[in-house]
């Protein structure tokens, strides 16, 4: 299981992953949550290469997000680890 990056935005089931690891995910390859359900599949990789973004067609559930934003209580985005392999 490795880990990849952070949920960084939603539009319909178009979703942005941005990466914190150094090896990039594939363009094709399935990315999977923390309770190894697959998110998507990666259709690019986009940003500068410092601080590059997946961008993947998936679905996000609705338990990704809680109530009052991010998991850690603070506003925005939920952080939640992709791994790269199914758990």
């Amino acid at each position: 299981m490795k880990k990849i990056g952070t949920l960084h935005a939603v539009v319909g089931k178009t979703v942005v992953i941005r990466i914190s690891s150094e090896e990039i995910p594939s363009i094709g390859e399935a990315l999977y949550d923390r309770e190894g359900r697959k998110v998507g599949v990666v259709l690019d990789i986009i940003g500068p290469v410092s601080s590059p973004f997946a961008v993947l067609r998936g679905e996000v559930r609705k338990e990704y997000f809680r109530r009052g934003g991010r998991h850690d209580g603070k506003k925005g985005m939920p952080r939640m680890w992709l791994h790269k392999n199914k758990v």
